[in-house]
């Protein structure tokens, strides 16, 4: 289980990559991974959407959203960030999210893997987020 000082190591590498970036694919190999909302739902509420900055609040990693919306990820127990420059948004082993990003520091393919498959996520309102423990 990621501890606080892996969730801020990720937040970091994530903030490198991500600050300033759109997201411009979005593809949800697991509806788990954003339940309760549909992943179609989802995969609209973050398509086109900038990142102002990444971080983290106790174990969750926050993306400040240019439209004031946080996406937020409790990674649990085996939920996990990998980055590569090029790629497809293809389905593969434990993968529950693929995002394609386009950004000043670097472009490409933010996946995020989860084999135990207990890792959240969620686009929350400001209101919303404070009432997150």
């Amino acid at each position: 289980m990621p501890e606080l000082p892996e969730a801020e190591t990720i937040a970091r590498a994530l903030d490198e990559k991500l600050a300033g970036a759109t997201f411009t694919g979005v593809r949800v190999h697991r509806p788990e991974v954003v339940e309760p909302v549909a992943a179609s739902r989802f995969r609209r509420g973050l398509r086109g959407r900038t990142v102002e900055r990444v971080g983290r609040r106790g174990k969750w990693i926050t993306a400040d959203l240019d439209d004031g919306r946080r996406w937020v990820t409790q990674l649990r127990m085996t939920g996990r960030f990998t980055w590569s420059p090029t790629g497809r948004l293809a389905a593969a082993p434990h993968l529950s999210l693929s995002l394609r990003v386009a950004g000043p520091n670097a472009s490409g393919i933010v996946r995020f893997f989860d084999v135990r498959r207990f890792a959240r996520m969620r686009l929350v309102t400001p209101e919303e987020w404070a009432e997150i423990d």
